[in-house]
């Protein structure tokens, strides 16, 4: 052996070093990216039960985005979170919620196991309404999830984030996308503010090449009672044998003022189909029943807005079933028709509710 030589074993001891902490640290790292994961699975568990526990148990719907902000406990740092919730919301993503659920299960065995609940989406965006313009950054993701596969929650997120929404929805009109001026019609509508830009915005996206957009644009247009949008719908309302084309124009007057009552008036009296009254007379009740939502849910305005055309389409026949006969549904028309004539209200329950025991009581006299 020559003096300049080292032992085999002497060689490789730095080799062995090298190794030994090359491993230690991968350990090091790999238990630290684990206790991050689970720190921040613990937060998101914690916060998801402040959320959904917070929302069960405030009984007033207008009070609870105003009460969570004052409690500050979601902050900016939590957006990641919630559009991860959204995400995790849909179909695709069912199968990944349930195994990270049995994963976090089989690590603390000891716990009770929690599957994240169904309700994350709502809780997510409950979450963007407490935030409302300081989750801005959120919204090129939310657009770009929606542009590449449509959801609910993410164009309802962006509704609950506000006018930074609106102005975004400004911009996308005139974009390449279908998928992104009908999203662009969908917050106009849901925002329903800055009425003369919104209303310039969607008339134009009326002769868009989509019929999506079209569709989508139109219904928009319901929720900005103006002189623009009153004589747009009202010509719907000449033709009643149209009822396709009338229903539009009934329903696209269904936040008016006086004058687009008084419209619908006139289009009740110049017909005598007896589908295209009961339009009329349940456009009139399902103005109460907006209303009434409108003043509930501020952080579900999205979804009250989203599914108020298809409510409108499904509730025919309400008024209709309170008649026994065309005198009644006179008597109830002569009423509305004098409120309305009169510049005031009417109020369709009511009506019904005063006639029934008018009617009641004459039923119960023939009896006799």
């Amino acid at each position: 052996m020559s003096r300049g030589r080292r032992p085999c074993g002497e060689m490789k001891r730095p080799v062995r070093r090298t190794i030994s902490a090359a491993a230690i640290l991968i350990l090091v790292c790999a238990g630290l990216l684990v206790f991050l994961q689970m720190r921040q699975e613990r937060r998101e568990r914690e916060l998801l039960g402040w959320l959904v526990d917070f929302h069960r148990t405030v009984a007033a719907e207008e009070w609870k985005v105003a009460k969570a902000r004052a409690e500050g406990r979601l902050t900016t740092e939590d957006i990641p979170t919630l559009v991860k919730w959204i995400s995790d919301g849909s179909e695709e993503a069912l199968w990944w919620r349930r195994a990270r659920a049995k994963g976090y299960q089989l690590l603390r065995p000891m716990e009770e196991p929690r599957e994240i609940p169904a309700d994350m989406e709502l809780a997510a965006l409950f979450g963007f309404a407490v935030l409302g313009s300081n989750a801005t950054v959120a919204i090129p993701e939310l657009v770009r999830r929606f542009n590449s596969s449509p959801g609910l929650y993410e164009k309802n997120a962006l509704v609950n984030i506000g006018e930074d929404s609106w102005k975004v929805a400004m911009e996308i009109a005139g974009a390449g996308s279908a998928r992104e001026r009908e999203l662009s019609a969908f917050l106009l509508g849901a925002l329903r503010i800055n009425e003369k830009e919104s209303v310039e915005v969607l008339l134009r996206l009326l002769d868009d090449n989509e019929m999506v957009v079209r569709a989508e644009a139109l219904r928009a247009l319901a929720v900005f009672p103006c002189e623009k949008t009153e004589r747009l719908f009202g010509e719907m309302l000449e033709d009643a044998t149209d009822l396709k084309r009338f229903k539009v124009g009934a329903y696209g007057l269904h936040t008016g003022g006086t004058n687009a009552l008084k419209k619908l008036v006139a289009a009740y009296e110049a017909t005598t189909n007896r589908v295209a009254r009961e339009v009329v007379l349940e456009t009139l009740a399902y103005r109460e029943r907006v209303q009434w939502n409108e003043k509930t849910g501020a952080y579900l305005r999205g979804f009250y807005y989203g599914t108020k055309w298809d409510g409108f389409v499904s509730d025919y026949g309400r008024v209709q079933n309170n008649f026994l006969n065309a005198q009644e549904e006179e008597d109830l028309w002569g009423a509305v028709r004098a409120t309305i004539m009169a510049g005031e209200e009417p109020d369709i329950s009511v009506e019904i509710a005063r006639k029934r025991r008018k009617w009641n009581i004459n039923e119960q006299l023939r009896e006799r």
